[in-house]
Parts: C-alpha cells; sequence; structure tokens
C-alpha cells in the first residue's frame, strides 16, 4: 500500500510541476475534489466560435480552428466531468459536430490547415489519404445523444449508432 501511495504522490507533484491547466484542473476534479465548473471555465477557452474546440487542447497538434479530432477530446473530458446538455458549450459542439459529420458517418481525422500548425508526424494531413475521414462517434455520439439530437440531425447508419451508443 505504501508503493501505491508514494507512485500517486510522485504523479501528483508530476502534473502540479509540468501539466497545462486543463489537465491540472481534471487531475484535480478526479483525484482533490476540484470542481467540475473549474474544468468548464478552463476548457472554455478552447472552443471556437462555431462550436468546435482547437486551440491545441490535443497536445499532438496545435491548430487553432475547430476540428473533429480536437472536438473529439473536448467531448471526452464534458463527459468526463457529466457536463449537463443544457450547457451552452455542450449544445454549440453537438451542432458543430453535426454540422461537419462526413455523409459516411465519419469526420475528417486530420485538416489540411492543421500542417501550417506545430504536430506530430501521425497528424499530417497528405491529399487522398483522409478519403473515408475517421470513425469518432463513441464519444461524439454519446455526447450528441445525451443532448437529444434529432436522429435525422445526425445521419449514422444503424450500425455504427447502436456499435457507439451500447
Amino acid at each position: 500500500m505504501e508503493k501505491l501511495r508514494q507512485s500517486f504522490l510522485k504523479a501528483r507533484r508530476w502534473v502540479k510541476r509540468n501539466a497545462r491547466p486543463l489537465e491540472a484542473a481534471r487531475w484535480e476534479y478526479t483525484f482533490e475534489n476540484g470542481t467540475k465548473e473549474r474544468v468548464l471555465e478552463i476548457l472554455a477557452a478552447y472552443q471556437n466560435e462555431d462550436g468546435g474546440f482547437g486551440h491545441g487542447i490535443e497536445p499532438d497538434f496545435w491548430l487553432s480552428a475547430s476540428s473533429p479530432m480536437a472536438s473529439w477530446a473536448a467531448a471526452r473530458i464534458l463527459l468526463e466531468v457529466k457536463a449537463g446538455p443544457d450547457l451552452p458549450m455542450v449544445q454549440a459542439l453537438a451542432d458543430y459536430l453535426c454540422r461537419t459529420q462526413q455523409p459516411t458517418g465519419t469526420w475528417p481525422a486530420v485538416l489540411p490547415d492543421n500542417n501550417a500548425f506545430p504536430h506530430a508526424p501521425w497528424w499530417h494531413w497528405k491529399p487522398g489519404v483522409e478519403s473515408g475521414g475517421c470513425s469518432i462517434p463513441v464519444w461524439n455520439l454519446r455526447l450528441i445523444s445525451s443532448i437529444g439530437q434529432d436522429q435525422e440531425a445526425v445521419p449514422l447508419n444503424t450500425a455504427g449508432r447502436r456499435w457507439a451508443l451500447h
């Protein structure tokens, strides 16, 4: 038990010393009775006017514009802190996801604009590579469904929707 406690304290020190404010707030929420409001306050700085998220919320790429992948990262955090469906931030994100979903029911994993910002090699956009898009519906659909969006507003095939929601 002492080894576990020491490992926890070591991790806590690392987070306090090195984490971005968002990750520090998530740590505090999860382990130190931090508040959901603090996480949401910091998360709001990553949201764009179109409802999507960017600004390096996904640390491997720093695209300031909204992207489906960055918005997926935000959706994970919103679900983590159990953000309510009536929250304007959640509503705006759901609208963004509905607007940017491709006819295949997926979203593009990487956008061409990503290349103009610092990014890990796996986030480099190349023409033709993203032909099918990526399926990131697990978090996005759970978020959209928790808001009660119309099924017609989220044009996903039934199998993909069932997989994402169960």
